[in-house]
């Protein structure tokens, strides 16, 4: 969201001076299963400025790196996306696509994120409608997927995408220098290769075909909606 609307992250954290900050977030809802639309509500989430650190390392921040970032706003942000399930409705960790009853907080954002959550947060983020769609995984379906890849990168919408446990990769993840489980931002396609930004700032992976992408990568996928609610 930093790279595509730097507007929405400047105008959602809003420090207070007496050493507490409020982060504006969308409310969202799936009114149907592929697609997080606000409801119009904002959540305004007062959190103060401390983030969980390292017992043995207590100046490293243990959740978003911003010692390594040289900024502070993504712990705050993630500490609101954490503290927003305080309210959530009682039967949301009812639905497996939203969340677990017992996991609340940082111990819920800790467990990693599927496609469902991912577009939940553009929209909280937004206030615009974020969508989950699927790749093909038939074998023969390179080009068609170097066509969606291509068009989600020249729409210029923020697209996550992330690769799968390392017991569910079909193929040498090493060689392209990539996590396993880990949430990446679809950057660009080149040369029928996808260019991938780890969100860590660092470690990014090395262009990965596109026709040996849903090797390492969970076919679904979120990508914020445009402005004009298109595809």
């Amino acid at each position: 969201m930093a790279g595509t609307a730097p507007d929405k992250i400047q105008s959602s954290v809003r420090d207070n001076g007496d050493g507490t900050v409020t982060v504006a977030l969308h409310e969202a809802e799936f009114k149907d299963r592929e697609i997080a639309t606000p409801t119009g509500r904002i959540i305004d989430v007062t959190i103060t400025k401390d983030v969980p650190v390292f017992i043995e390392n207590p100046d490293q921040a243990a959740f978003a790196r911003c010692t390594d970032a040289g900024v502070t706003w993504p712990g705050y942000v993630e500490k609101a996306l954490g503290a927003v399930d305080e309210t959530w409705p009682s039967d949301r960790g009812q639905n497996p696509l939203l969340g677990n009853p017992v996991e609340r907080g940082y111990a819920r954002l800790d467990k990693g994120s599927r496609a469902w959550m991912q577009a939940e947060i553009l929209t909280q983020l937004t206030g615009r409608s974020a969508r989950v769609s699927r790749l093909d995984t038939d074998p023969g379906a390179a080009a068609d997927n170097e066509a969606v890849l291509s068009g989600l990168v020249e729409s210029g919408r923020p697209v996550v995408v992330a690769t799968v446990p390392e017991f569910m990769q079909r193929g040498d993840f090493r060689k392209y220098h990539l996590r396993c489980a880990h949430a990446y931002e679809l950057i660009g396609v080149e040369d029928g290769k996808a260019l991938l930004r780890n969100p860590y700032g660092r470690k990014h992976p090395d262009p990965v075909p596109v026709a040996e992408f849903t090797n390492h990568f969970n076919s679904y996928y979120a990508a914020l909606e445009s402005e004009t609610g298109g595809r």
